[in-house]
């Protein structure tokens, strides 16, 4: 499950909302201040990155989603 907002100005991760921070808490991942279509098809890239390593594919997908690759969210 990802974490996205209409807001990217907002960071997904310091949520205030307890919706937000429940879905952190069940392993959630935040899209940080992606817009929902660059998290959206990043999602996709990072799904099938981790489909071709045979490791953990929940941990592959979390690191690649939180790596800023081309300026898609701010550091």
């Amino acid at each position: 499950m990802l974490i996205t907002s209409q807001f990217p100005a907002n960071a997904t991760s310091n949520t205030k909302y307890e919706a937000g921070k429940s879905a952190l808490d069940a392993g959630a991942i935040p899209t940080e201040n992606m817009t929902s279509a660059c998290a959206s098809v990043k999602f996709r890239w990072a799904l099938a990155q981790a489909k071709s390593d045979n490791s953990n594919k929940l941990q592959i997908t979390r690191d690649i989603m939180n790596k800023n690759y081309i300026g898609e969210f701010d550091d």
